[in-house]
């Protein structure tokens, strides 16, 4: 549901996406009319992001989609890039958002996470309770960011009942759950 309320509420025109990412990004760009460009991963360079990426962003980017770590590939970006990525957002007035999903199954999270970050930067990461806490079908995610008029336009983009009572209350109980995370 935020993939899609993010464009919504940035109505951005030019995205840069790589390629292959998770399809959802460029079908929410789509739905709201934005021209996507891909940077092509290749198998030549182990699917990995790499300097040359930073070139692709410019003042005409207005959303970057980026999966830490990627999906379907797997592979992890550096932190060091993601933050020279971060600063060529703010020289030229890109978004980048950042999906961290998928982030809790690496060794060591929280020294890839951008979440210390978020201040002062055009940065939005997603995160979501459905592939950690193993709760597919109740569809609960969040996202964060510094700027909280973005996160209230995405806030009226949609319904109002986007998100269960249900996945609520799980989403709660998982937050209690200390120790699960520990014994993985």
């Amino acid at each position: 549901d935020l993939l899609f309320r993010l464009p919504m509420a940035v109505k951005p025109q030019r995205a840069l996406l790589t390629a292959p990412a998770f399809s959802e990004y460029e079908a929410a760009l789509q739905l709201h009319g934005c021209h996507v460009e891909r940077f092509l991963l290749t198998e030549e360079n182990g699917f990995c992001l790499g300097e040359d990426f930073i070139t692709r962003i410019t003042p005409d980017t207005d959303l970057i989609f980026l999966c830490q770590p990627n999906n379907p590939t797997g592979v992890t970006t550096e932190r060091t890039l993601l933050l020279r990525i971060l600063e060529r957002c703010r020289e030229t007035g890109t978004l980048l958002a950042l999906d961290e999903c998928f982030l809790d199954f690496v060794e060591a999270p929280e020294e890839l996470s951008m979440q210390g970050v978020l201040a002062g930067n055009p940065l939005v990461i997603f995160r979501a309770f459905t592939k950690f806490y193993g709760m597919a079908g109740l569809r609960l995610g969040y996202c964060l960011s510094a700027d909280q008029t973005l996160l209230e336009r995405m806030s009226q983009a949609g319904p109002p009942w986007a998100v269960s009572s249900a996945a609520q209350a799980a989403g709660i109980a998982a937050l209690a759950e200390k120790e699960y995370g520990e014994r993985l």
